[in-house]
């Protein structure tokens, strides 16, 4: 024989088995709240993406901006200088070694290549585009971080010469294009360029009218070149930290919702256990209820109905138990009844269903038995009710008796 709580395990176990839409419209909550947890975990995982890309793309532009504004200032002194120059015709300088005459303004009649002084120095003429080569030679002798040179498609010095990415840049600025940057590596350094466009202008011609100069034209640009290298680190750097941050980040948000969906999960199956004992079972007794005992009983006649066997049922009534909840108190009552509940259900087998079904009243549906069986069966169980009565009663002076009615179902007749 099986206890209690092993019978009404079995038996609600079977139950929910046959309760398919009830098992379904659970599952399909689960699922629901489970495909809602991970849509709410994809959005905050997109968002934390969104912000961390973006607080890492604001900081490189930061950067690139830095150096930007750095390459437009240190330009705009070189273009001012070489646009004053130009405005006065260039400059003379005392003639040496390192300044000799410049042969190409020497074919310039109008030009005053070398003039002398009072005291018979020799000064030689500086065109504004060897000044600037000189400051860029200056910049290079001295191991600045920032220096530049002039850049041209069409060079009249060949070393002018535009690079493949410098031509490409000027093409854009010629197309329309206000500037050009963008980040080169030369000798294993790593360099943010800048193109500062260079048009002709009147005072160009000067020196260029029979060299195909015209006003508006683009001659070339000064590159600015500013070593990078301590940019780029901070923001390879950047990178990496930003992706250990976001990957440590999407963990612990993949942590927290394992955690908080099995949490769910478990007080959702406790609630769901609950609601189908509350359903299902007398809270005091640990039974079946009336609804689930009268839900069996149609069941298995039906089952009797299709199978050809045999069915019985018994009630069991507790006679003047209204007299040991008067004189003894409720508690003592309901201790009766639980020692009466687990008496009935120690002589039942594993198919048979014990229910409460009223104050005092109990039920036994005895499935695959006949009426002299159930006799026999009602008799035990009520002997087995009696003791467990007067063992909770022993010494109070108050006794219990039960009284047990047994009814057998004929199949396919709809009559006992």
């Amino acid at each position: 024989m099986r206890t209690t709580q092993e019978q009404n395990e079995g038996l609600i176990a079977e139950t929910a088995i046959e309760d398919v839409d009830s098992l379904g419209r659970a599952a399909d909550s689960q699922a629901r709240i489970r495909q809602a947890l991970i849509a709410a975990a994809g959005l905050i995982a997109l968002a934390l993406v969104a912000s961390f890309l973006g607080f890492q793309w604001r900081t490189e532009q930061l950067l690139r901006e830095q150096l930007l504004s750095q390459a437009r200032a240190f330009s705009s002194e070189v273009v001012s200088t070489r646009a004053f120059e130009s405005q006065h015709g260039g400059v003379y300088v005392p003639e040496s070694e390192d300044t000799t005459l410049n042969p190409y303004l020497a074919k310039v009649p109008e030009i005053k290549a070398r003039i002398r002084d009072r005291d018979g120095s020799s000064y030689v003429l500086q065109d504004p585009a060897l000044l600037t080569r000189r400051g860029e030679q200056t910049a290079l002798r001295e191991g600045e971080k920032v220096f530049f040179h002039l850049s041209s498609t069409k060079p009249l010095n060949p070393r002018n010469r535009a690079s493949d990415r410098e031509a490409e840049a000027l093409g854009r600025i010629a197309g329309g294009a206000d500037e050009a940057y963008w980040f080169a590596t030369r000798d294993g350094r790593n360099y943010f360029q800048y193109v500062h466009p260079l048009w002709v202008t009147r005072s160009c011609l000067r020196c260029h009218a029979t060299q195909g100069y015209k006003v508006g034209e683009l001659r070339g640009g000064v590159i600015v070149s500013i070593s990078a290298d301590d940019v780029i680190y901070q923001i390879t750097v950047g990178r990496v930290l930003t992706g250990v941050v976001l990957v440590a980040s999407l963990a612990a948000l993949m942590l927290a919702l394992y955690l908080i969906m099995t949490r769910l999960f478990r007080s959702l199956l406790k609630a769901q256990r609950l609601l189908r004992d509350l359903a299902t079972l007398d809270s005091l007794t640990g039974l079946f209820n009336r609804r689930m005992a009268m839900r069996r009983l149609g069941d298995e006649v039906q089952r009797a109905d299709r199978a050809g066997e045999e069915l019985s049922v018994v009630m069991f009534d507790l006679d003047n138990f209204k007299d040991v909840n008067d004189t003894r108190g409720h508690h003592v009552g309901d201790d009766v009844l639980k020692a009466c509940a687990a008496a009935i259900a120690s002589g039942a087998r594993a198919y048979d269903v014990v229910a409460r079904i009223g104050g005092e009243e109990f039920l036994a549906l005895l499935p695959n038995t006949g009426g002299m069986e159930a006799a026999s069966v009602a008799e035990r169980m009520r002997s087995a009710v009696a003791a467990g009565a007067g063992q909770v009663l022993r010494g109070t002076g108050t006794t219990v008796t039960v009284s047990a009615g047994v009814a057998e179902y004929v199949p396919g007749s709809k009559e006992s």
